[in-house]
């Protein structure tokens, strides 16, 4: 009996260390101990604790939602080129989404931004045109160092534009938004609009009436020219060439692998 109690009090505490170290092994970062990094990475302190928050989720929505990594991260400085920096990121913390990955990369001492994605996520939205529009959406803010809304309206654009993909089948381009038909009647409004403004400006003018002859409109005897000449003086011509002003838009860190583009902000 009492080799039976000590047989059950050692089963028993295999079973607990067992059970240790189990727990143990699913609190551990799985792969090589790097832990999966956050969608919203900010090492220079430009955002709150709390728009972090805010952002970390509704990027993991947008996720979920395509099958795609999204990525956010602020530096204080990036050594060397922004855009292969920008690469080496998406690589190592943004890869592995189904249809893609995509990450801005911020370095606050030189003022630079950078979008890279990855082929798959190149075919959604493209170097020439998706890019573009994305930066668009958020630059503004980025100038004004409305950070927090500038990042949100990075996640919003890309969410909008793989919508685009999935619903039409193919990348956005802007040229997809022009409606030959739209045009047309917008000339047509025009020109009845016009009419419309003319026609009643002229009835609500009674001094004004149509003259039958154009001799009409002639005053007699009110202007006696005795001679006609025209002499001409001189003429200075100045020219300015005039300034190129830099879109601050360019495609560096772009290879077979990765796409993107940015700027300076």
């Amino acid at each position: 009996m009492r080799m039976v109690k000590k047989w059950n009090a050692g089963c028993l505490f295999a079973v607990m260390v067992l059970l240790l170290f189990s727990a143990a092994a699913l609190a551990a970062p799985s792969g090589n101990g790097a832990k999966t990094p956050a969608p919203v990475v900010d090492k220079a302190g430009i955002i709150a604790k709390d728009d972090v928050q805010r952002l970390s989720e509704r990027i993991r929505e947008v996720e979920a939602k395509h099958g795609v990594r999204i990525g956010i991260c602020v530096q204080k400085s990036v050594k060397g080129s922004i855009g292969k920096a920008a690469n080496q990121l998406l690589d190592e913390s943004y890869s592995g989404g189904t249809n893609g990955g995509i990450v801005l990369l911020l370095a606050m001492d030189s003022r630079d931004w950078h979008i890279s994605t990855d082929n798959a996520m190149r075919m959604r939205i493209t170097d020439d045109e998706g890019i573009p529009y994305v930066g668009d959406q958020f630059l503004g803010q980025l100038k004004k160092k409305d950070y927090a809304g500038a990042f949100e309206s990075y996640v919003n654009a890309v969410d909008t534009l793989l919508v685009y993909y999935e619903q039409q089948g193919k990348p956005y381009r802007p040229s997809d938004e022009f409606s030959f038909l739209a045009l047309l009647l917008a000339v047509i409004a025009s020109c009845i609009g016009g009419w419309l403004v003319r026609a009643g400006l002229i009835s609500s003018m009674s001094n004004v009436t149509h003259a039958a002859e154009a001799g009409t409109y002639l005053e007699r005897d009110s202007v006696n020219i005795t001679e006609n000449s025209d002499t001409f003086l001189f003429m200075n011509v100045t020219r300015t060439p005039k300034k190129k002003h830099k879109s601050g838009w360019n495609g560096s860190g772009r290879d077979s692998e990765h796409g993107g583009g940015g700027g300076k902000f």
